[in-house]
């Protein structure tokens, strides 16, 4: 019988409700202190006084939203396979794939850092950075560019711990980079009157400081996962297993940048506080969505840890276990943009039009607002139980699949109203979408492995 000091423990034998609280409390409160040190970032910016500045934060969202996706590509998918490799009891393949994962995150992390920069001045022409917006915004790009590696390295880090359990020594890693980051905005941004370029120099140092913190606990902690050199030794199986559930992720997070660029690119016909409001009210939005995500990555190391094993039962009580804790955090949400959404705008600005806009937007998010627990632990189970096909398609739809067309459609027809209205309409459908995969039958090998798991498990 294992102890319960080890974090397999969690879950192989605690109570599901139990093992869940102890996976996702600490990932949430990890998201929400990364949340803060977004919303604090834009908040001292805006206090500044200057919405041009406040604007060019905005833009540059896709292009950090795509090469940060690149990070996925590996790291995305790792958490699900090496937590099933754990449940089949396979662990030295457990350790290689983790290694394989950090370092190949990595790699991609440097390769798109000098890419980027050797790219920028058409990626700001892409992003509609011209005018009063150019400087700031090249400014901002290029000092967050040069330390993408360390986003991705301790990304990829961060999720190795979660998925051997060590769910509060990643959010404690996660959280002290944030906080540092959050510590060093008001002195760069405004005391040493740094600007824009200080907002960016905090954020490199926050991941830099996350970095040195997940390099040393799994040296010294980590039982199941490696980041070691020599365990760099790609398995096949794994290795194609991890790139096929990292892609969906990449691609999901790739096509939600650049459906922001074409968010943008439409808000800035109208205006540039049109555009401006939009990624206020998207902030509030992010909340939601990141704390959900927080429930679903928590989540899923179970879900792949009992699927690997076969235990069919803790699975599907952890999947509607999960389902109801992020239910009712949109629920909340829901009350909070009903009652709240003129003053989360009024945080950022004083700007007239730009309030009047953002509150529009941030009521609209009530349509969709309580469905996204659902939609969001469905993709955590198609990832964790292999349907490859199903989480591409669920993380495509939000914002390309399902997003694009629709926005191109309601700006036509319905204009600034059509905007505010696409990425609520795009979630509903979305979640439709992850219900019919999620009841989709497995088929094929996926279904055997867990049959035969489960009928070792029960010999």
């Amino acid at each position: 019988m294992k102890r319960k000091q080890d974090n397999l423990w969690v879950m192989e034998q605690a109570p599901v409700g139990k093992a869940l609280l102890s996976l996702a409390i600490p990932t949430m409160l990890g998201m929400l202190v990364h949340l803060i040190y977004n919303i604090t970032d834009t908040f001292f910016v805006g206090m500044m006084g200057d919405y041009v500045q406040l604007a060019a934060v905005s833009l540059t969202m896709p292009v950090t939203m795509v090469t940060g996706g690149l990070a996925q590509l590996f790291g995305g998918g790792a958490p699900a396979v090496i937590s099933r490799l754990l449940g089949q009891g396979k662990r030295e393949s457990a350790r290689r794939a983790s290694a394989v994962s950090l370092y190949l995150t990595a790699a991609i992390g440097a390769a798109a850092s000098i890419g980027a920069l050797i790219a920028i001045a058409p990626i700001l022409k892409a992003i509609s950075a011209t005018g009063a917006t150019y400087g700031p915004t090249r400014t901002y790009l290029t000092i967050v560019l040069a330390g993408t590696v360390l986003a991705h390295a301790q990304g990829a880090m961060q999720a190795l711990l979660r998925t051997e359990g060590a769910a509060k020594q990643a959010a404690f890693g996660s959280a002290l980079g944030v906080v540092l980051n959050i510590a060093l905005d008001p002195l760069l941004i405004l005391a040493l009157d740094m600007g824009i370029a200080g907002a960016a120099v905090a954020t490199v140092l926050g991941n830099g400081a996350s970095l040195l913190y997940f390099i040393v606990t799994i040296r010294r902690k980590a039982a199941a996962v490696s980041i070691s050199p020599r365990d760099f030794r790609p398995e096949r199986e794994s290795l194609k297993d991890m790139l096929a559930l990292g892609a969906p992720s990449f691609l999901g997070q790739a096509a939600m940048g650049v459906a922001m660029l074409f968010a943008n690119s439409f808000c800035m016909g109208y205006s540039v506080q049109t555009m401006t409001a939009s990624n206020i009210a998207g902030k509030a939005y992010s909340v939601v969505v990141m704390l959900v995500m927080g429930i679903s990555m928590g989540v899923q190391p179970f879900l792949g840890y009992n699927y690997g094993k076969g235990a069919k039962e803790r699975l599907r009580k952890g999947l509607f276990w999960g389902i109801g804790m992020s239910t009712g955090l949109c629920l909340l949400a829901s009350a909070f943009f009903l009652l709240g959404g003129e003053w989360f705008v009024r945080l950022f600005t004083g700007e007239p039009e730009v309030i009047a806009i953002g509150e529009r937007c941030v009521k609209a998010f009530l349509v969709s607002t309580p469905f996204l627990g659902l939609q969001m632990l469905l993709l955590s189970y198609l990832q964790a139980t292999g349907k490859n096909f199903g989480a591409m398609v669920v993380n495509l739809g939000r914002q390309f699949l399902v997003f694009f067309p629709l926005m191109v459609l309601l700006n036509h027809f319905f204009q600034v109203e059509g905007m505010i209205y696409t990425q609520p309409i795009s979630d509903l459908v979305t979640t439709a979408l992850a219900m019919g995969f999620a009841l989709a039958p497995a088929r094929g090998k996926r279904e055997k492995v867990i049959t035969a798991a489960a009928q070792e498990n029960a010999a």
